[in-house]
């Protein structure tokens, strides 16, 4: 651990007043020390640590910072080194930060779909939702968002955030963009390549490290992506350029008769549940949807179950056809997709209709349905629910435009930004395109955080702190806006090893580790402390289970066995720390513990030895490994559920060989991250080109 107990050292403690506004004063420094501050800011917008600012705080603590509320600072023992650290609260701390010359910025918090940045109070970071949020252009919001931004409605409202949000603005206009061509606000949204200028240089280059790996700005939309160097836009009027635009896949739900809402229930879908006591058939509920291929498809449908509702609940699906009628016993399987059929549709419009006809009073219960392609899953997987639900451009997801930004680019004068919220490449790097910019391509849990925090302290380059993200989750990637693509350095970085903790202090904290419990002693390794502080991990893992390393292990191995293969047993890994205090234990003693490994990944389930795969990166040095990882890039089942963002095709265990390999071995010159947002034909490509370099 570095910088426990560094007092005497010469930390330098600044006096600040509030900053709640005006002007961020200079640091006092001592004539004598001739340091020259680096400055960090760290924003703390609403995220899934639900720790906040007390959590950074008692970091700081940890690390040895010196300060306190939103001013600290650390001086590195051996490089010399003064950071300034401000921890920003507020919007106008945001702007400070963004437009502060030279300043590095850490951006923490959820996505949001792309919709902005929003701060929570401890009562809503303790909930996860936000209620007193409810327009596109809400005063809650920093939007910093692309010009165009498409959300799953229903699920940023009900599942994620902000129940009382609705695609608005203030004003009461829709912020919903064209969903067919002929609409007189314009055309529809189209799929582009994201893109940046230098100065002086009239070309819009790719954001694109290596070939083949451009990001799209809706890349599981189906529809090709847009790109032309001068900037010009495509031509609606154009035939061969209108297979680049989303037009609207139409949902609705309509009911006739008296249908009550309410949530008593358990297991309901979304926000509620409409219920109506059996009748004649008269009260019908309706969701409605498009379909935009021929094709067969899997119709499906929940309830909320209990013994007040009906045994034969009748369900009347239109397809190509005509109708069938599908009964369901609504007492049984609540909270689950029950399955409806499987019926061929062609292109055009359904409906699924739900009467109250019952043989008794008991409740007919109007939940949700689903909509999912056979032949491609991850194309095509839609819920209408049992409420208002806006037309969708493609999947899910509806494409909305902003008004105006909240922050002005041109002002923007950071040199490096750090944005840990989920897909926050896809969704944000429309905006951020300065400096060098460090993002994920998959969804985050905020680990990153601690380490990329602790890189800066350390001085490291861009790849060194690149890889040491990477050995926390592999979900990340950066980019060099100073810089054209044919000078992007795209390669892994070895290993570099941090300095040195305090003796001490480390000493006396593997002394309490190997007196506690196996269990304690694992816990105790997932402390954000010691998940950031790479350096020493190996001596804390060492000393906390050198005596023990049978337990260790066995506790390793758990983290990574998922029974089964579906439901929220398919999320991998497993919890991110202790994904990464299994990992760090078995590296520590791999002559036991690689015999288990593969043993594990020879009788697991997919998901499993997605998870072995990831361990097993962690030791590249080993031969045996090396062997395993390479002939796990033959492996193409799917090792992970679909992302709750609906971002592209899940990851395969080929998928994550690829980043594992190009992390640990440092291989240069490739992409540094495959992510869901990239097409499987990408992919292919990428582990193509590593099988070359190997």
């Amino acid at each position: 651990m570095i910088g426990r107990g560094l007092a005497g050292l010469g930390l330098l403690l600044l006096v600040s007043a509030a900053l709640g506004g005006g002007e961020i004063p200079p640091p006092v420094i001592s004539a004598a020390s001739n340091l020259e501050a680096q400055h960090i800011y760290v924003c703390m917008l609403y995220s899934p640590d639900r720790s906040g600012v007390a959590g950074l705080t008692n970091y700081l603590k940890q690390i040895g910072a010196r300060g306190s509320g939103a001013l600290w600072t650390y001086t590195h023992p051996l490089l010399n080194q003064m950071t300034v650290i401000h921890v920003v609260t507020d919007f106008e701390g945001i702007k400070r930060a963004l437009y502060t010359e030279g300043a590095n910025v850490l951006i923490l918090g959820h996505s949001n779909f792309g919709l902005g940045g929003v701060f929570a109070t401890a009562k809503e970071l303790s909930a996860q939702q936000i209620k007193t949020l409810y327009y596109m252009d809400d005063d809650r919001l920093m939007v910093w968002s692309s010009p165009w931004v498409s959300v799953n409605v229903p699920r940023i409202r009900w599942h994620q955030s902000f129940p009382n949000w609705w695609p608005d603005f203030q004003d009461g206009a829709s912020a919903i963009m064209p969903l067919d061509f002929g609409d007189p606000r314009g055309a529809p949204p189209f799929n582009y390549y994201l893109t940046y200028q230098l100065p002086g240089d009239p070309i819009h280059y790719k954001i694109e490290s290596v070939a083949n790996s451009a990001l799209e700005r809706f890349p599981s939309s189906g529809k090709p992506a847009w790109y032309s160097p001068d900037g010009s836009l495509p031509d609606p009027a154009n035939p061969a350029h209108r297979q680049y635009f989303l037009t609207a896949t139409n949902t609705a739900f309509e009911t006739v008769g008296i249908w009550v809402g309410t949530n008593f229930q358990s297991g309901y879908y979304g926000q509620d549940y409409l219920c109506v006591p059996g009748g004649t058939g008269l009260c019908q509920a309706g969701w409605f949807f498009s379909i935009p291929a021929a094709g067969n498809y899997t119709l499906s449908a929940t309830w909320p179950g209990g013994p007040l509702n009906t045994t034969g609940a009748s369900y009347i699906v239109a397809h190509a056809g005509g109708t069938t009628t599908v009964k369901k016993n609504q007492k049984l399987n609540g909270g689950k997709w029950a399955k409806l059929g499987v019926f061929a549709f062609a292109a055009g419009e359904y409906a699924v209709v739900l009467t109250d006809k019952s043989s008794s009073q008991s409740l007919v219960i109007a939940d949700a349905i689903r909509i999912t392609s056979v032949a491609n899953p991850g194309a095509f997987d839609q819920v209408v629910d049992n409420g208002p639900c806006p037309p969708t451009h493609y999947g899910k997801r509806t494409v909305l435009f902003r008004r105006g930004l909240d922050i002005d680019p041109d002002q923007m004068s950071y040199r490096r930004l750090f944005y840990e919220g989920c897909n926050s490449g896809f969704y944000y790097l429309d905006t951020f395109r300065r400096g060098v910019v460090f993002y994920t391509l998959h969804d985050s849990d905020g680990s990153g955080a601690a380490t990329y925090l602790r890189s800066c302290l350390e001085g490291r380059s861009d790849e060194e702190t690149w890889a040491a993200l990477q050995r926390i989750q592999a979900i990340y990637d950066y980019y060099d806006f100073t810089k054209p693509p044919s000078e992007q350095g795209a390669a892994g970085a070895a290993a570099v090893a941090a300095p040195p903790a305090s003796a001490g202090s480390q000493k006396q904290r593997v002394a309490e580790l190997s007196q506690s419990s196996a269990a304690q002693a694992f816990a105790g390794l997932q402390e954000e402390e010691f998940i950031s502080d790479e350096g020493s991990a190996v001596q804390m893992v060492a000393g906390a289970f050198g005596r023990r390393r049978a337990e260790g292990i066995a506790l390793a191995l758990k983290q990574l066995a998922v029974p089964g293969t579906g439901g929220a047993a398919a999320r991998a890994p497993r919890g991110t720390r202790g994904f990464v205090a299994a990992r760090r234990i078995l590296a520590a003693f791999p002559d036991e513990s690689v015999p288990r490994l593969l043993e594990l990944y020879d009788r697991g389930n997919a998901i499993t030895r997605g998870n072995v795969v990831r361990a097993a990166g962690g030791m590249p040095g080993d031969a045996r490994v090396r062997d395993f990882l390479r002939a796990a890039l033959e492996d193409k089942n799917v090792c992970e559920a679909a992302s709750p963002e609906e971002l592209g095709e899940p990851l395969r265990v080929c998928d994550v060989a690829y980043n594992q390999l190009v992390v640990g071995l440092g291989v240069k010159g490739v992409l540094r991250t495959i992510g869901p947002i990239h097409s499987l034909a990408a992919r292919e490509y990428h582990i193509g080109v590593l099988k070359t370099r190997l």
